[in-house]
């Protein structure tokens, strides 16, 4: 049977640090269990007590103050003159969407849509940026009728 640590035992101040940082690069309870070798129901209580709390919503709300930068910086990659650096940009903005639900790079989409100069139009930029709202777009498929 393991040895329970007392909350002043460096050791679990140690093990305690790591779940929560953990957790903040966004794994999850099976990845944390597997990584630091405990059970998740003392992932749970580490992340349930109140100063871990804190100082995760702490963390959160100093993550929300930089993503504007963030968001510029994340937009100049994406158009970067490397296109390797748009690439690896377009495929970290896939997983982070969820477009590629194995979350591997599709190299084909990513050169489609950099060849193309895709741009997003502004009513879907507007519904994804929560100021719009979903309205029927007038769009003219002549394409289509010409089969």
């Amino acid at each position: 049977m393991a040895k329970q640590l007392t909350k002043d035992n460096p050791a679990r101040k140690e093990r305690d640090r790591t779940i929560i940082n953990l957790r903040l690069q966004g794994k999850t309870y099976r990845e944390i269990e597997k990584e630091v070798g405990i059970s998740k129901c003392v992932i749970s209580a580490t992340l349930n007590d109140e100063k871990a709390k804190e100082l995760i919503d702490s963390t959160y709300r100093d993550y929300a103050k930089e993503l504007p930068i963030i968001k510029e910086e994340f937009i100049a990659l994406c158009h970067d003159d490397d296109k390797s650096v748009r690439q690896k940009a377009l495929s970290e903005y896939h997983k982070i969407m969820g477009i590629l639900p194995s979350h591997t790079s599709n190299i084909f989409i990513q050169n489609l849509n950099i060849s193309q100069n895709n741009v997003i139009s502004p009513d879907v930029l507007g519904i994804i940026q929560g100021i719009g709202s979903p309205q029927p777009i007038d769009a003219e498929f002549s394409s289509f009728d010409e089969e």
